[in-house]
């Protein structure tokens, strides 16, 4: 779930403060520890009341703005789901699976579950079907409209129904090839970058 992700750094930044506060003098009033509980629950609660809503955007889509943290996403076999199973965020849709690097996810123990997840498409380039949108009803989708364009002959219409239904598409190119592959649609991003702006779905960044 992506909102987990930010539970888990959310947790790691509160272990890295205990320790800090391990290492500070003890001589302190009494009551000092009560104020700085205080102080600290006051924080997290402007914290969570800023986190949303916010607005997440990624080219070549327009600015989005979550009034909640999204907790499913649907993705393509794509450098994003990589990211996804590489955060323990698993997915609850995706294209065809043929291409994806299963036996890798079970070696390194990720565990992915191929059972857990609605196939939008009948593979990793065809087959995509309205229908398996609104059966996955993602959150929210990491998935590019011009990749979709390619393979269905869907209009701004079929993108704004699925949404309406379901979640936004906020999806980007990301596809490493030489240059002369891509020219007509070029990487937006690094895949630093794109790790990055798909870590912000969290509301963190």
């Amino acid at each position: 779930m992506i909102a987990g992700s930010a539970s888990l750094v959310a947790a790691g930044l509160a272990g890295c403060a205990g320790n800090a506060d391990e290492t500070e003098s003890t001589d302190r009033s009494p009551d000092s520890g009560a104020n700085a509980d205080a102080g600290n629950e006051t924080e997290e609660s402007e914290s969570t009341a800023s986190a949303t809503p916010y607005t997440v955007e990624i080219e070549p889509n327009d600015p989005y703005t979550f009034e909640s943290v999204p907790e499913t996403y649907g993705v393509g076999t794509s450098p994003f789901i990589d990211m996804g199973i590489a955060l323990g965020i698993h997915p609850t849709a995706t294209t065809g699976l043929e291409r994806a690097p299963l036996k890798f996810y079970d070696l390194l123990g990720l565990g992915f579950d191929e059972s857990q997840v609605t196939k939008i498409a009948s593979d990793a380039e065809s087959g995509y079907d309205k229908e398996n949108f609104y059966a996955a009803d993602a959150d929210v989708w990491l998935i590019s409209r011009n990749n979709i364009g390619r393979y269905v002959n869907w209009d701004d219409s079929d993108f704004e129904d699925v949404e309406s239904r379901t979640g936004p598409f906020l999806g980007t190119t990301l596809r490493f090839a030489p240059q002369a592959a891509v020219q007509d649609d070029p990487n937006p991003y690094t895949m630093y970058e794109a790790c990055l702006l798909y870590t912000s779905l969290s509301g963190l960044a």
